[in-house]
């Protein structure tokens, strides 16, 4: 039962972060659909663009990143 609780307590808790990150990848591939009509410069730019948030965003949610901005 308590083992239960934990678990659905720990779902309450990162759901947002998977919806955030669905989300996220979505406007990542709507911006690749919407430019690949455009020309391959815009794509790979957008491309590279996508990356760069998705590792600061991932970076930003990590455990270890409150440690590293105290500069400890």
């Amino acid at each position: 039962m308590r083992r239960e609780a934990k678990t659905r307590s720990l779902f309450s808790l990162t759901w947002p972060i998977f919806i955030e990150t669905l989300l996220y990848m979505v406007m990542g591939n709507a911006d690749t659909l919407m430019l690949s009509q455009y020309s391959d410069h815009a794509v790979a730019a957008v491309g590279v663009a996508n990356q760069i948030i998705a590792l600061t965003s991932f970076r930003k949610k990590s455990p270890t990143s409150k440690r590293s901005e105290s500069g400890r």
